[in-house]
């Protein structure tokens, strides 16, 4: 099976390398690799071109956003099945891939996979896990609870953006909530849970930022609720009860 991994990057020479490696170097072997970067000036670009060759494409132009290179990477991509990894992630283990090939692959029925990630600190002496997300089986209710999968995680069969679209490069940080709403909200929409880490994440992504991004953050989040026609502010504020619980440091956040 051939699944299509994106990463978008703008300015994260420091990290990129160790992302690439970490797809690169992953078991399974039908791995279509894009690199979006976004006209970057610290030498990313460079950086990813060093891998530019058959499993590794690279493209660098100016865009309109993080969402946007995405939606870029998301025309571009061949596979079957659509990851992300962002520029400063890596996969937790050199299996990841192949394990959610296999259970694409036994189930051709299957809309979605996910599993759960760990918030990394960089330090001299390697990663260092602040917090843990873990995740749980998908039940439509839970999207009215505030509930989504770890994002990153999250793999889709291109199919499914055939469907419900790619993302609304409007949404400047909530992006990505926005496509999970639309994506699990669907009627016959099939995810799949597999309780694995799979990412090691950065800390300090822009919706953790500072107090604006925070507040934009709630802001969008809210847009898209009510978009979904889910529970409003009610909604909102599960997500964030939620979202509070998980930044609690060295503890397990499992929405049950």
């Amino acid at each position: 099976m051939r699944i299509t991994i994106i990463t978008a990057v703008f300015n994260a020479a420091t990290t990129l390398e160790n992302t690439i490696k970490s797809v690169l170097t992953q078991r399974h072997q039908g791995i279509e690799y894009i690199v979006v970067d976004g006209a970057s000036t610290d030498g990313s670009a460079e950086i990813a071109n060093r891998y530019k060759g058959e499993r590794c494409r690279v493209i660098s132009e100016k865009d309109q956003g993080f969402y946007d290179a995405l939606n870029r990477g998301i025309a571009m991509a061949t596979g079957e099945v659509v990851g992300f990894l962002n520029a400063d992630d890596i996969y937790a283990t050199d299996d990841v891939i192949a394990e959610v090939a296999n259970e694409f692959a036994s189930n051709p029925q299957l809309d979605c996979v996910y599993g759960d990630l760990n918030y990394v600190r960089a330090s001299e002496n390697g990663p260092i896990v602040v917090r843990r997300w873990v995740s749980s089986q998908f039940r439509p209710v839970k999207l009215y609870f505030g509930w989504m999968p770890p994002h990153p995680t999250v793999f889709l069969r291109k199919r499914v953006y055939e469907k419900v679209g790619i993302f609304d490069i409007s949404y400047k940080i909530s992006g990505d909530y926005d496509l999970i709403l639309r994506c699990f909200g669907q009627q016959d929409f099939r995810a799949k849970y597999i309780p694995k880490l799979m990412i090691n994440m950065q800390l300090g992504g822009i919706s953790n930022g500072s107090l604006k991004n925070i507040l934009i953050k709630m802001a969008e989040d809210y847009r898209t609720i009510k978009k979904n026609k889910l529970l409003g502010v009610a909604t909102l504020a599960l997500k964030n009860i939620l979202k509070i619980k998980q930044l609690n440091k060295l503890s397990v956040f499992k929405p049950r």
